[in-house]
C-alpha cells in the first residue's frame, strides 16, 4: 500500500486568467479588446481599398472647342475699349462678350454662337461724354 501523507501533496494553482509579461500581468479582457480593435482596423482598411478600386471612375469630358482665327475682330481697338467682360447673358450656354468703349461712349454686346463666332454686335449708347470705363455682369433673375 501506498501511504501518502496529505500534507506532502502540494496543490498546484489553477492557471491564471492573466497573461504574465515580465513584472506585470495583462488581463485577458484587455488582450481581447486590443485584438478586436486590431481586427476592426484591418477590416476597415481592406474595405476602403476594395471600395476605392471597384468604384467606377468618372470620365472627364474633353473640350470640344477648337479655336480658329476669325475674319472680324469682336473688339474694335480704335473705339477705346476700357473693360471687357464675358458671361452667358442669354442662357444659351455660349459665352457672350460685353465691351465698354470710352472713346465713342458705347457699350457693345456680342452674343456667342454654336460655331465659336460672335453674332452681329448690339451697340448701346451711354450718353455724350459719359466715357464708360467698366462693365460688370450678374445673374439678376431671381426665382421665387
Amino acid at each position: 500500500m501506498n501511504n501518502t501523507n496529505n500534507s506532502d501533496v502540494k496543490e498546484t494553482s489553477r492557471s491564471s486568467s492573466n497573461l504574465k509579461c515580465f513584472a506585470f500581468s495583462i488581463p485577458n479582457q484587455t488582450i481581447v479588446s486590443v485584438m478586436f480593435s486590431f481586427f476592426l482596423c484591418i477590416v476597415t482598411i481592406i474595405g476602403i481599398v476594395i471600395v476605392c478600386h471597384t468604384i467606377p471612375k468618372r470620365l472627364i469630358p474633353t473640350c470640344g472647342l477648337n479655336f480658329a482665327r476669325i475674319a472680324t475682330n469682336p473688339i474694335e481697338y480704335n473705339y477705346g475699349p476700357q473693360s471687357v467682360v464675358i458671361g452667358d447673358l442669354n442662357e444659351d450656354s455660349w459665352i457672350d462678350i460685353i465691351i465698354a468703349n470710352s472713346f465713342v461712349h458705347l457699350i457693345v454686346i456680342s452674343f456667342g454662337s454654336v460655331n465659336g463666332m460672335f453674332s452681329k454686335q448690339s451697340q448701346y449708347s451711354t450718353g455724350v461724354n459719359s466715357n464708360p470705363m467698366m462693365v460688370a455682369v450678374n445673374d439678376l433673375i431671381i426665382m421665387i
